[in-house]
């Protein structure tokens, strides 16, 4: 895992505002957003979390989204796998 993604990932549930590079972790009200080239990622509403490719199946996005505890998203035959089971990359997902 590399640095940035233990950065973010440490932020986002800590809820804590973060930003660098390409990643961020931004604030409301009652939820922490994860953001990759402003897209989002991840999202912790009242303490639960979800998580989405946001159409990118990149291996930076699920890079960044493996950082979270249980969860685990990897890719075969270009079909993305979110903890075993087949996603659309554009769906939300709880973890």
């Amino acid at each position: 895992m590399r640095k940035i993604t233990t950065q973010t990932v440490k932020a986002f549930l800590s809820s804590t505002n973060f930003e660098s590079g390409n990643d961020s972790v931004i604030l409301g009200m009652h939820e922490t957003y994860m953001l990759l080239h402003n897209n989002m990622i991840a999202r912790m509403i009242n303490g639960v979390i979800e998580v989405s490719l946001a159409g990118w199946n990149t291996n930076t996005t699920r890079d960044r989204l493996n950082g979270i505890p249980g969860c685990s998203i990897h890719t075969k035959n270009g079909v993305p796998y979110l903890n075993g089971n087949p996603i659309n990359s554009s769906d939300w997902y709880k973890i």
